[in-house]
């Protein structure tokens, strides 16, 4: 199922250029930075939407609720910190087998 995806459809519904997924990741942008700005209480779909430049009711087709929205923006920046984690472990990993030669 694709990112964002609510309900396992987005492949059905996604064209080959893959807007689908852009939009959904333009979406998640736009919430993380008003998620990082103003905190989950004070931001809105429609603050999102607007941020975004999308329909209120686009966001509803990548994303149920407010809080499933957050959820998906909480899996990404996770994923996003554990990709840096380890590539930053097998970096240091490298060079530490560099100094014992």
């Amino acid at each position: 199922m694709a990112a964002g995806c609510r309900h396992g459809r987005c492949d059905a519904l996604a064209d080959g250029s893959g807007k689908w997924q852009a939009r959904a990741e333009r979406i998640l942008d736009v919430t993380t930075q008003l998620f990082l700005r103003h905190g989950y209480k004070r931001v809105t779909i429609n603050y999102v939407a607007t941020g975004a430049e999308v329909g209120k009711g686009t966001i509803y087709l990548h994303w149920k609720t407010r809080e499933a929205l957050f959820w998906a923006v909480l899996q990404r920046e996770s994923a996003r910190m554990l990709e840096q984690i380890l590539a930053d472990l097998v970096s240091r990993s490298r060079g530490n087998r560099r100094v014992r030669r």
